[in-house]
């Protein structure tokens, strides 16, 4: 029987500490709470129109054509958005698929040169990638503006 006692004792005793390592070694589930933040304005809350990225199409000369919101979803990008806000307001449009992503060829006509093309902002800066490879972020604001490639 003694045997028999110590035989459970040490299978619960390896089953535990292979259950600890387990958690160890792949940290899913912290078992002590997180620690405080020194940052205040770390515990504001995301508020309904920070989950909104929005969209703004500016034409030559700052005319504004069309802003709209969209709730950010996991998968948007910069390019997703625009080509779902100019199919609802079926405003015509052009794109080109390159190794590199998606390029805009033109937007109502006005076609993408190598004095103007159709570029992209997010948050105030030219996206690095191609539009279509640009995921967004809850709170994103995204300009697509006709204006020379240098940004001026």
């Amino acid at each position: 029987m003694d045997k028999f006692k110590t035989l459970v004792i040490t299978i619960i005793l390896v089953f535990l500490a292979f259950i600890a390592a387990w958690f160890s070694l792949f940290n899913k589930f912290k078992i002590f709470p997180p620690k405080a933040s020194s940052n205040p304005t770390s515990n504001i809350q995301i508020t309904e129109t920070q989950q909104n990225v929005s969209l703004k199409v500016v034409f030559p000369d700052d005319n504004v054509n069309y802003i709209k919101e969209f709730k950010a979803e996991n998968n948007e990008t910069a390019y997703s958005i625009l080509t779902e806000a100019l199919e609802i307001r079926k405003i015509p449009y052009e794109t080109k698929k390159y190794d590199f992503g998606v390029f805009v060829k033109s937007i109502k006509g006005l076609e993408s040169t190598a004095q103007k093309s159709w570029i992209y902002f997010v948050n105030g800066e030219s996206g690095a990638v191609a539009a279509d490879q640009y995921r967004l972020q809850a709170g994103d604001k995204v300009e697509w503006k006709y204006i020379p490639p240098s940004g001026e």
